[in-house]
């Protein structure tokens, strides 16, 4: 397109243009460089159905069949690498993760909804809405990489596309009090204490058995208890999902129709509604 003669390509990247080794990252990486005290940012889905289309429809019109079979996984593993490029050329670059397939934010009511957990939004516990996100971008308040799951350092042992690379998300520490919507767990583990009901002062406690006990894919296991009369015992179970691989016919299959760790299970199970209430008299 006659584009290497322009301002776009400078330097050694004009020639890299000439010589069709030019990529938008470097163009984009350039513009950094340039403008050191400016924040750059994005805003990703991390299956973006959009994106993925469009990839797998150029690898086919160039014949590059392989490419054209992209994965989500291998689709959200390709934009990480080029993050973590973007991340290391500015320390003033940030991505803002959404999980899910939507194409394209701001031109629509999804700015208003979104959040990490999805572009339908829902309680990222500790992380800004992508609308508080964006605000603080306009700000200059400044802002980091936000993600929805948990910090790996290696990918291929993840379950899907349910991490975040840790060259990008900083892991945090586990807070001592984890908020989740009306209730608030506070934390016990059978290791330090026998965790009895005296123990608990009568809050609502996540007790971790510790030992060899784990959540499916990442974490530790905890149950949850609701300190009540100590002559009565209910046990509920939650009702759940499940997720296995199959290798049949069609090759290696996930069914990935469950939580990936223990704060998205207690955000889906409605904790504090219904019989674990106890504030409903009913």
């Amino acid at each position: 397109w006659n584009a290497c003669g322009t301002p776009l390509f400078a330097g050694d990247l004009r020639a890299e243009c000439e010589a069709g080794e030019a990529t938008i990252q470097k163009v984009f990486m350039q513009t950094m460089d340039k403008f050191p005290d400016v924040t750059f940012a994005s805003i990703q889905s991390k299956t973006d159905g959009s994106q993925i289309w469009f990839y797998q429809g150029i690898a086919k019109s160039w014949g590059m069949m392989d490419d054209a079979a992209l994965t989500e996984k291998e689709f959200y593993e390709l934009t990480n690498s080029i993050y973590e490029e973007f991340q290391e050329a500015s320390k003033s670059f940030a991505v803002y993760y959404v999980d899910g397939w939507q194409h394209c934010f701001t031109p629509n009511s999804k700015v208003y909804s979104a959040s990490t957990m999805g572009a339908d939004g829902g309680a990222a516990e500790g992380k800004p809405s992508l609308l508080q996100w964006v605000t603080s971008l306009l700000d200059q308040a400044g802002v980091e990489s936000e993600c929805n799951g948990p910090v790996v350092d290696d990918s291929t042992s993840a379950n899907g596309v349910d991490f975040c690379a840790s060259e990008l998300i900083a892991e945090e520490a586990p807070p001592a009090l984890l908020s989740q919507g009306a209730v608030d767990f506070a934390h016990c583990s059978l290791s330090d204490s026998k965790c009895s009901l005296k123990d608990l002062g009568g809050k609502p406690t996540l007790v971790y058995p510790g030992g060899k006990t784990g959540c499916a894919t990442w974490g530790d296991y905890a149950f949850a208890v609701y300190p009540g009369d100590s002559d009565k015992l209910a046990i509920y179970f939650e009702g759940g999902g499940a997720c296995w691989e199959s290798n049949g016919a069609l090759g290696q299959v996930p069914v990935d129709q469950c939580n990936k760790d223990l704060e998205a299970a207690i955000r889906e199970s409605n904790a504090g509604s219904g019989i674990l209430d106890t504030s409903d008299a009913r």
